[in-house]
């Protein structure tokens, strides 16, 4: 099966105040979904929680957040990020 990303947005990298990194990965597919992947990562770069979620092509949330299966380290107890939405 082709790739269904025509294309990928740029990389949004938020610092949070309690040092850890949130990395928002966003691309639009073909059929106009907009497929978001969040990252949460500790200071130094490992991955803490990886979701997955989303956004039909008249903005509704379609599927998730959920996690990766496997992604959560165990000592990884937040919950899903704030403010994270469709557009970049």
């Amino acid at each position: 099966m082709a790739d269904p990303t025509i294309y990928r947005y740029p990389r949004q990298i938020i610092r949070n105040p309690d040092d850890t990194i949130t990395e928002v990965e966003r691309a639009l597919r073909q059929n106009g979904d907009v497929s978001i992947i969040v990252k949460v990562k500790d200071a130094t770069g490992h991955h803490l929680v990886v979701y997955h979620l989303v956004y039909d092509s008249n903005g509704k949330l379609v599927h998730g957040p959920h996690e990766i299966p496997g992604s959560r380290d165990p000592t990884c107890t937040q919950p899903f990020p704030p403010g994270i939405g469709r557009q970049p």
